[in-house]
């Protein structure tokens, strides 16, 4: 799965996608993803922050995750992944953003291309975080 960070060079900025929390302890379990779905539309929590504000690393980030996980529970989705980049700005063109790119990708796939994990859309807090309208 992608992952932009290097140990040898820490840095506030990367991009990053691993498996939900609680998908992975089911799978850590024995379980398999149709399992623990149960009929569930399967969903990848995009977060981006361009600087997190808050004492630590990834507040902001995690923080896009809760929201986006809670808010799809009752409407018979659940966040099987999670991509995030980091203190990237998208309103440069310019500023790559791997985990978005890989998002893309997989949805248009199908299925996360590591793990062949099922997706089939996105959720994420707002849709500047994954689409920024043209400027005027």
């Amino acid at each position: 799965m992608l992952d932009t960070r290097d140990p040898e060079r820490p840095s506030k900025t990367f991009s990053r996608c691993f498996n939900a929390p609680d998908l992975r302890r089911w799978l850590e379990g024995g379980g398999t993803a149709a399992g623990w779905l149960r009929g569930r539309v399967p969903l990848i929590s995009y977060a981006r922050i361009s600087a997190d504000r808050w004492e630590g690393d990834s507040v902001g980030v995690a923080r896009q995750h809760r929201n986006n996980t809670r808010s799809v529970e009752a409407l018979g989705c659940a966040v099987v992944l999670h991509y995030e980049d980091d203190n990237l700005t998208a309103a440069k063109e310019t500023v790559p953003r791997p985990a978005f790119r890989r998002m893309c990708q997989d949805i248009v796939h199908g299925h996360e291309r590591d793990t062949g994990i099922p997706v089939r859309g996105c959720v994420s807090v707002e849709r500047e975080r994954v689409y920024l309208p043209p400027s005027p």
